[in-house]
């Protein structure tokens, strides 16, 4: 860049001067589009997360509305309690075909027990026993007196011997103890089935009421699996929405951020330092009017002085070759 003045001095600030009114120029120009850009960015952002609020908020109300928090780990859930429903269904409906056939065979039992039976004896002494062994007693007593006193021969001694061979086969025949009275209690055995019969008749009364349960709670867990493909294919549409508004509202951010730090450190096109500003010492002097008007003489001469030539070698080769 080149710039006059009366001084050097003069010349010099009148370089600088416009060197920085250019770079500010430029600098504002350059700075136009990416303000304009940021402006945009600023009004665009909020637009943005906004919209991926609202997506977001979509999710929510959708799974509010078709009673799911994580789709896929509660129609996991569900699955698993559809096959213990069915399970209990199938136990309840064996465990009824077993109680039919297992209720005749229990009365059939019962009925063929006694209603009672003796559960307890009281016995008593015999009477004749007990006065045949106080006879008994007696007579071996008196036998072994005689004995001292007589043979083995003796009359007396053979009488007693006798007697007291009665007296012990009349004890022999006599039971020690007679039945006195007798306790009776229904039987256990027929107890026991009785019993059976009662738990088969509850366990029967309220089937149909567990089937029921069982058949609806079924219908129900049915019901939401039947929808849950519906439901992930509108949850995956939603996702995917909320996936790219944020990519887009976060693109937005980090180039809004992006800008923001450049032009606040400044976007420069070229630079410029004091180095390369304009030094009075380095400014060159030009020409006084004087050697200006020498110069251009000297220039007017020379330029004559050529246009003589030249139209002197034009007239000659005219001469020389007129056609």
């Amino acid at each position: 860049m080149l710039s006059y003045g009366k001084t050097a001095e003069e010349a010099t600030m009148l370089a600088n001067a416009f060197s920085t009114a250019f770079q500010d120029e430029m600098q504002a120009m350059l700075e136009a589009s990416p303000r304009r850009n940021l402006e945009s960015f600023i009004a665009r952002e909020p637009i943005a997360w906004r919209k991926f609020s609202e997506y977001s908020a979509e999710l929510v109300e959708f799974l509010k509305g078709a009673d799911f928090t994580d789709i896929e780990v509660e129609s996991a859930s569900m699955l698993s309690q559809r096959q213990v429903v069915q399970q209990q269904i199938e136990a309840l409906e064996l465990q009824h075909s077993s109680n039919l056939a297992q209720r005749p065979v229990y009365q059939q039992l019962a009925e063929s027990r006694p209603e009672f039976v003796v559960t307890g004896q009281s016995l008593s002494e015999n009477s004749v026993y007990k006065s045949a062994l106080e006879r008994s007693n007696t007579i071996a007593t008196e036998l072994a007196l005689k004995k001292l006193e007589y043979k083995e021969q003796h009359p007396e001694i053979l009488r007693l011997t006798n007697e007291l061979a009665m007296v012990q086969a009349r004890m022999t025949q006599q039971a020690k103890m007679t039945h006195s009275s007798s306790t009776m209690s229904q039987d256990p055995q027929a107890l026991q089935f009785m019993q059976k019969m009662v738990e088969i008749d509850i366990a029967e009364a309220s089937y149909d009421s567990q089937v029921a349960i069982f058949e609806q709670t079924a219908a129900e867990l049915d019901n939401k699996l039947q929808n849950v493909p519906k439901y992930r294919g509108e949850v995956a549409r939603i996702n995917a929405q909320i996936v790219q508004a944020r990519k887009h509202a976060e693109d937005l951010s980090a180039r809004r951020a992006e800008l923001e730090f450049h032009l606040a450190h400044g976007l420069r096109f070229t630079m410029s330092n004091d180095y390369t500003k304009a030094l009075p010492e380095k400014a060159l002097a030009i020409p006084t009017s004087v050697g200006i008007m020498i110069f251009s003489a000297l220039v007017g001469l020379i330029v004559g002085i050529l246009v003589a030539i030249t139209s002197e070698l034009v007239k000659q080769m005219r001469l020389q070759s007129p056609y």
